[in-house]
């Protein structure tokens, strides 16, 4: 019994002094560990720390306030040249354009004003051809194709489908149209309030807003509108001094 005892004893005091031995290795390793994470800690710091500088973690770091730039003056920037910039190519090409149709229409040195028509000035024959209805604002005349007497503001000269028609004086054409009666239709201004009307023509060669010298081909003369068809093809001319027709006889040459 005795001995069973002792060696319940010697087994409590040797499981003691194992346990003993376990928390000494324990501290120890616990104070190695500790003193390894301080020797790095500090080699850190003295890394962080280059000069003496004390090194400053995130959280002791404060934002200084910006610098206040609103008194500094900004250097002058000298404006875009980009209105200075000369016209497009297609800007020039259609002022060309322009000027060039102009200068067409009214030679150097011919202007409106220039157009001096008076109730002294002559006409010269749009067409050479007979008169066959007179020009008559008094009283009515008959119209064979309308079987019907009706007043005539112009003269109608007889002529050949394809013949010649020239201007009768100096002029700028005002208007160009068609119409049911006088089919395509030249008007010109004159000058001083007058102008000229050319009717029953066909391949006018020339644009509203053209100077037209007397003599020059003005068109040809066409078919016959349905309102002279049994007159023939003609040339249908007229005078007109502002809103007032005038007999275009009296001043033929």
């Amino acid at each position: 019994m005795r001995k069973d005892k002792w060696r319940k004893f010697l087994k409590q005091k040797q499981f003691m002094f194992a346990a003993g031995l376990m928390v000494v290795a324990a501290a120890g390793m616990t104070g190695i560990y500790v003193s390894e994470q301080t020797n790095r800690n500090e080699q850190y710091e003295q890394k962080a720390e280059p000069d003496g500088e004390k090194y400053v973690t995130e959280e002791e770091t404060e934002v200084e306030p910006a610098e206040d730039v609103s008194n500094i003056l900004l250097p002058e920037v000298s404006e875009p040249q980009t209105e200075q910039v000369m016209p497009s190519v297609e800007t020039d090409v259609e002022t060309e354009s322009v000027e060039e149709e102009a200068e067409a229409a009214v030679p150097t040195g011919t202007t409106t004003a220039e157009l001096n028509f008076s109730e002294s000035s002559e006409l010269l024959w749009p067409l050479q051809g007979n008169v066959i209805m007179n020009y008559s604002m008094d009283q009515t005349v008959y119209y064979a194709t309308l079987d019907s007497y009706r007043y005539n503001p112009a003269v109608i000269i007889a002529g050949e489908v394809n013949d010649k028609v020239t201007c009768a004086a100096d002029g700028i054409i005002t208007d160009i149209s068609t119409n049911e009666e006088t089919g395509c239709t030249v008007t010109m201004d004159l000058g001083n309030g007058y102008s000229a009307v050319y009717g029953q023509l066909k391949e006018v060669p020339f644009h509203a807003g053209a100077y037209v010298e007397a003599g020059d081909v003005l068109g040809y003369v066409s078919e016959p509108t349905k309102y002279y068809s049994v007159e023939g093809s003609n040339l249908y001319f007229a005078l007109r001094h502002g809103e007032e027709t005038i007999d275009p006889i009296t001043f033929f040459e």
